[in-house]
C-alpha cells in the first residue's frame, strides 16, 4: 500500500550529506599538495544523483576548457551492467574530454 521509495530517497540525502564533508577534506588535502608544487587549482563538490550530468554542468559553470576523468577499464558485460560515467560524459559534453586509464 505504502512506497518503500521516500526511504530510499531518505538514505541518498542522507548519504550525499554525510559524503559531501569528506569529499572536501580529501580536496582541500589535494589543493595543498598540488600549491606545494606550484600548481592552481580551484575544487567544487556537487550532489546529484546523474554523475556524468553534474560533471559536465559543473564544467561548463566553471569555464573549464577540459575535463579529465579516470576510465576503470571494465568492458563487456560488465560494462553493458554498470554504465560508464565517463561514456556519458564523452557522449554529452561539449567541454574537451581527457581520459586517464
Amino acid at each position: 500500500m505504502f512506497s518503500k521509495r521516500p526511504h530510499l530517497i531518505e538514505f541518498v540525502v542522507a548519504a550525499a550529506l554525510i559524503a559531501a564533508p569528506f569529499a572536501h577534506d580529501k580536496l582541500r588535502m589535494a589543493v595543498a599538495r598540488a600549491e606545494a608544487r606550484g600548481v592552481t587549482m580551484k575544487t567544487a563538490v556537487s550532489v546529484s544523483d546523474g554523475v556524468a550530468d553534474a560533471i559536465i554542468a559543473a564544467a561548463v559553470q566553471h569555464g573549464s576548457d577540459l575535463i579529465v576523468m579516470a576510465s576503470h577499464g571494465r568492458s563487456g558485460f560488465a560494462k553493458l551492467l554498470t554504465g560508464s560515467d565517463t561514456d556519458q560524459v564523452l557522449a554529452h559534453s561539449k567541454v574537451p574530454v581527457l581520459v586517464i586509464r
